[in-house]
């Protein structure tokens, strides 16, 4: 069963050509999902990885693993700074 904190990742690696590539991806399913994981992943036509994912064949193999983060507390931090940037 699906049941991780909001602030969780999955961390998805490939093998391609002997030489592996590593990324985190947070799941958009919701909790109590069972059988299955949803990953929501924008093809990057120059990026390192997403073009290896999106030319995935049925047999290919892809390694992931939990990669817990910092879990949220309210009260934790006295001060909390906060970065965002993106495109769109």
């Amino acid at each position: 069963e699906y049941n991780v904190p909001v602030s969780s990742c999955l961390s998805c690696e490939l093998v391609y050509k002997g030489q592996r590539f590593r990324r985190h991806y947070t799941p958009v399913n919701p909790n109590g999902s069972k059988g299955y994981v949803d990953l929501l992943v924008k093809l990057y036509p120059g990026g390192m990885m997403t073009p290896l994912m999106w030319s995935m064949k049925p047999g290919d193999k892809m390694s992931f693993k939990y990669a817990e983060k910092d879990t949220w507390r309210p009260s934790k931090y006295d001060t909390v700074g906060m970065l965002a940037g993106g495109v769109g």
